[in-house]
Order: structure tokens, then C-alpha cells, then sequence
């Protein structure tokens, strides 16, 4: 067996890619359809042991904040909506408490900014799965 080249490796990728994003722009497209992705998402991160239960929670949020800023949930605190954005804004801040560039301990404080905010929303986070079942056709 001859192995294969990296051009034909480049090329299967690139292909592969392509249909992955014309999936994707017909799923943006079709609210149902995109809910269903996060769910699915959803479920098999909870599958992940030890931390699928908090992992699990992210798509939620995703899909609550997307419902938000449509205007089709706004059942949602205001500090709620603060809460995620400052857990984001945390995160994604190139100097925060412990610099990530610090291997694995370096996100252990990202971590626990999560895991607290996730805590902090829970009953939201709740409510909007509730609301989702009964809102969405999937």
C-alpha cells in the first residue's frame, strides 16, 4: 500500500471541509435545525466523564443567548445576560488571574469562572431548556 501524499491529504480535507460548510449554511438557515445541532451537542458532551454535566451546559447557554438577542426568550434577568458575557469576556482576556499560557494550570481559573457562573444561572439555564422544548419543532 503506498501512502498518500500530503497534496491528495490536503485535498480530501479540503473537500470534506466544504461539505461540512455547506451543511452548516443551510443549518444557520433553519432555526429548528441549528437548535437540534446545539442539542445534539449538548447531549454528547454530557456523555464526557467526570465533566459532561457542566460541559453539557455550554450549548445551552449558546442557544439562550442566541434566543436573547432575537428577541424570541427575553424570560432572562439582566445579570443572567451579565453574568455570561463577563464569564466570556473573562475568558477570553489574554491576562487574567492565572495566565493561561501557564500549561494546564493556566485554565484552571477560566474553569472556575465557569463553573461558578453555570452554577449562579442554573435555574435559568432551567427554564430556558423548558421553553426551548415547547418552542422549537425538533
Amino acid at each position: 500500500m503506498r501512502p498518500v501524499s500530503e497534496e491528495a491529504r490536503q485535498n480530501a480535507i479540503a473537500m470534506q471541509f466544504h461539505a461540512y460548510h455547506e451543511e452548516a449554511q443551510k443549518t444557520i438557515r433553519n432555526p429548528d435545525q441549528l437548535e437540534k445541532v446545539l442539542m445534539d451537542i449538548e447531549a454528547k458532551l454530557a456523555a464526557i466523564p467526570a465533566l459532561g454535566t457542566q460541559l453539557s451546559e455550554l450549548p445551552v447557554v449558546v442557544s439562550m443567548l442566541r434566543s436573547y438577542i432575537k428577541r424570541d426568550y427575553t424570560d432572562i434577568p439582566t445579570g443572567v445576560i451579565c453574568a455570561i458575557v463577563a464569564t466570556c469576556a473573562y475568558i477570553v482576556a489574554p491576562k487574567d488571574l492565572i495566565p493561561d499560557n501557564i500549561s494546564i494550570i493556566g485554565h484552571l481559573d477560566d474553569a472556575a469562572v465557569l463553573a461558578i457562573c453555570l452554577k449562579l444561572i442554573s435555574a435559568d439555564l432551567e427554564a430556558y431548556k423548558a421553553w426551548r422544548s415547547n418552542n422549537y419543532s425538533i
